[in-house]
Order: structure tokens, then C-alpha cells, then sequence
């Protein structure tokens, strides 16, 4: 590597910071790994919400992985110092976290400019994330480039652990799924991130797959979407809603034949991992696939044929439908191109 003017010489020891959503840290791994590809020789950290962190340990080659949301620094403050961190970069600048990289003596700390606190990074570049039409991983590639490490990069390898493997083959016998014959994936919710494909819709797509293909339609996520999983469900065995740890989820969405899914984690996780995906996008400028949708996949984006809207938010705060929209005979046309 030509060595950036930044860096005296090689990093020793690097921190990466997205301390977050689950689907921004999974959106954060090509950065990871073109540093890795660059610096095969450092240790690199991961600082990781508790959400995000099993899968970060699963990544190819991290060195550990510190755990913790950034309103608990105190807990995590003493391990950064022990890494002897001396490099990090701030893919979540927020105050705290700004402020946590300064206490713990970091000497290079990579941030964006253009806030009141990125006097706190050492190295201050100026990109905006706020209404951007480029993909979120590539706007953490961007600060890389602009620190002077450049080049092209993907998703590193998942090591998903054999327990992982196991606990998903138990749940798939309990439901009577034919391994063989193969599922797909349902996620109808989106942990508030986005708006949402209506659970009937899911349940509309499931019979149609079931009745066609002979292949049922698992439904997965969080016991807060509990009703909406069991509104997409078409039989109640086939409702995972709750029954799996995320690595567990992973090892699911892995060897799933395609995946369809709200904005949301689990989505860029079965993207991370190489399984087809069809992800559904409202109308909406900072929730566009152009931002969030499956990297360098756009063609498994499906977005409502309507202008952007300004009655349109995340999670259930308004009363627009423009998912409702997506038509279920779309959905199902993008999904069968992988069965």
C-alpha cells in the first residue's frame, strides 16, 4: 500500500466505531475489510452495539469486538485503553463517541468535519451523510478514501459458528421443513426504520410460494413484531418470530433461497452472506435503496412507482400507504427469479 499522508507508518492497532442499528454496522464490514486487505498485519476492533456484536466476532480475521450502545462508555472506556488503540475511525460520530476516542488517548482519530464537536477527531473530513444519494457503504468507504486508503472492497467473510448451525437445524426439523426441498424468508418488520410492506401482503406471497413451489415461507424477527408474524404467517410452525438468537437468524437467512424483507438488518445480513434478496423501499429520500438498499445489488431493490412523499415515515407515525402500492404479483415475479 502507498501509505497515506496520515499515517507516520502502519497502524499498529485500529478501532472501528458504528456502535448502532444492526443493519448500519452490517453496512459497515467493506470498510472493515478494505483495512483489513491494507493492513493484514494490524489488529482490528470493532466497537459494536450489543445487537451487532455476534456477528461482528463471526467476521473473517477481527481481533475482538467492544460492546456497547454510545451512552455506556464507562463500561467499555478502560478496554479501548488496554487494545492501546492508535488508530480508530468514527463511522457513528456522534458527541459521545467523539468524546470517548479523545479520553482514551487515541492519537488518530478519523471523523467527518462540519459539527461542533469534530474538533475531538485529529483528522476531520468533510462528508455528508444527511440526504446523500450514495449508499451508506460507500460513504464509509468515502472516509477511508479520504484519509488516503483507497480501493475496491465487499463484504469480508462470516464465519457463523457450528452452535449457530445446530440450533438453526433444531428449529428447522421442529417446523417439519424439508431442508432439501428448501424455504425462503419473510421479515415483515423493520425495528421502526423504515416504512413497511403490510403483513397481509407477506401472508398473500407465502400462500402463492407454498400453493406454486411446495416451499414454505419462515417467518423471522424480533417478539416486539410478534403480531406482525403472525399475521404473515400462513401456518403457525412456520412462525420463527422470536425463536432464534441473530446468529442463529444468520445461519437461516444463509441457506434460505431468498430473503424478502423491510429495510432492515437481517436484509443486509442475508446480502452480506450472498443469499438473493427482494427488499422493499418506501418512497421516501433518506430510506431510498440508493442509500440503504442491498449493496451492489440494486436490481433486488423494489420501491412503490410513486414520486417521493412527504406524509411517508418510518415506522407507524403517519397514515400513508404508499407500500401498499408494491403489489404482491410484483413481489412475487422479483421472487421467483431465485426459486
Amino acid at each position: 500500500m502507498k501509505m497515506s499522508i496520515y499515517f507516520m507508518k502502519s497502524p499498529d492497532n485500529l478501532l472501528l466505531v458504528r456502535n448502532d442499528r444492526l443493519g448500519d454496522a452490517i453496512l459497515m464490514l467493506p470498510a472493515y475489510n478494505l483495512l483489513r486487505m491494507n493492513f493484514p498485519q494490524a489488529k482490528i476492533y470493532l466497537w459494536l452495539s450489543p445487537a451487532a456484536a455476534p456477528i461482528g466476532g463471526a467476521v473473517d480475521s477481527v481481533d475482538d469486538v467492544v460492546i456497547s450502545a454510545d451512552n455506556s462508555h464507562r463500561e467499555v472506556l478502560d478496554k479501548i485503553k488496554r487494545l492501546r488503540i492508535d488508530t480508530a475511525f468514527c463511522f457513528r460520530p456522534t458527541l459521545s463517541n467523539a468524546l470517548a476516542l479523545y479520553k482514551a488517548g487515541i492519537r488518530t482519530r478519523i471523523g467527518t468535519a462540519r459539527r461542533g464537536y469534530s474538533f475531538l477527531f485529529s483528522h476531520r473530513f468533510n462528508i455528508t451523510r444527511r440526504s446523500s444519494d450514495r449508499h451508506e457503504a460507500d460513504l464509509n468507504l468515502a472516509l477511508l478514501s479520504a484519509a488516503g486508503i483507497n480501493g475496491v472492497s465487499d463484504f469480508p467473510k462470516i464465519n457463523l459458528p457450528s452452535a449457530a448451525y445446530a440450533s438453526a437445524l433444531n428449529l428447522l426439523a421442529e417446523a417439519g421443513v424439508d431442508i432439501e426441498n428448501g424455504y425462503i424468508i419473510m421479515h415483515p418488520g423493520s425495528g421502526g426504520s423504515a416504512r413497511e410492506w403490510p403483513a397481509v401482503f407477506f401472508k398473500q406471497l407465502a400462500g402463492f410460494i407454498a400453493q406454486k413451489y411446495k416451499i414454505p415461507a419462515l417467518i423471522t424477527g424480533l417478539l416486539d413484531d410478534f403480531d406482525k408474524c403472525r399475521a404473515a404467517a400462513v401456518e403457525a410452525k412456520h412462525n420463527f418470530c422470536g425463536a432464534t438468537d441473530i446468529l442463529t437468524l444468520a445461519v437461516l437467512l444463509k441457506s434460505a433461497k431468498v430473503v424478502i424483507a423491510n429495510s432492515t438488518g437481517p436484509l443486509h445480513i442475508a446480502v452480506a452472506l450472498k443469499t438473493p434478496v427482494v427488499g422493499l423501499y418506501p418512497p421516501v429520500k433518506d430510506c431510498l435503496p440508493a442509500r440503504w438498499g442491498p449493496y451492489k445489488h440494486p436490481e433486488m431493490a423494489l420501491s412503490p412507482d410513486l414520486p417521493l412523499c412527504r406524509k411517508c415515515r418510518p415506522g407507524d407515525v403517519s397514515d400513508c400507504r404508499c407500500m401498499e402500492q408494491i403489489s404482491v404479483d410484483a413481489v412475487a415475479e422479483r421472487t421467483q427469479k431465485y426459486l
